[in-house]
């Protein structure tokens, strides 16, 4: 039905197609708001690019979802930076989302952490040569501290680092096999707090 005046009325925007599932606006507004709430809404686009792909390989690689427990732990530590309840509560609304409809997305991201660490992080190897030469690559930052005093520090670091790394490898060998269709590179903004 149209509005008195006749003009069409907008009521969802379509901003991507991921492999033939759309990400509206809205649900840009949701997942910032649970994951990326300091990010740029074009950052956060191809973020949830990444969340559709990783979501289907999740699902190929029936990737077992995370215990209930995980998820209310992670919809508490978003209650308390949200400033409690009632606070959380107004920003469901804000974005028009539900208790659920966050505990579904929730699970959603932890079932892919699960199929990160399985299919990449697992495989991520620092070798001792590895740590010495990053050791040896920075002597001020190490200055009068041997290799052994922070070799663990230096592993920890590496092992991070190779972790991104080969996660981002297989994002884009995910996007190189997908079909992806961004409709608006400048996606809207937040509902603005009440």
């Amino acid at each position: 039905m149209l509005p008195p005046d006749g003009r069409a009325v907008i009521i969802e925007q379509l901003l991507a197609a991921v492999n033939g599932k759309t990400i509206t606006l809205t649900d840009l507004w949701r997942y910032r708001l649970l994951f990326a709430p300091n990010e740029p809404p074009a950052q956060v686009l191809q973020e949830m690019i990444d969340h559709q792909l990783l979501l289907a390989e999740a699902e190929r690689f029936d990737t077992e979802p995370p215990q209930a427990d995980r998820v209310q732990e992670a919809v508490q530590r978003l209650v308390r930076a949200a400033g409690g309840q009632t606070a959380w509560e107004t920003e469901l609304r804000r974005v028009q989302m539900t208790q659920a409809g966050a505990e579904a997305l929730i699970t959603e991201e932890l079932q892919i952490e699960t199929l990160l660490a399985q299919r990449v992080d697992q495989f991520v190897i620092v070798t001792p040569s590895e740590v010495e030469a990053a050791y040896d690559q920075d002597p001020e930052r190490f200055q009068g501290k041997s290799l052994s005093d922070v070799e663990g520090a230096i592993e920890r670091e590496l092992v991070k680092q190779k972790i991104t790394d080969k996660r981002s490898e297989y994002i884009g060998r995910l996007r190189s096999h997908a079909t992806i269709t961004v409709l608006s590179d400048s996606p809207g903004t937040l509902p603005a707090k009440p």
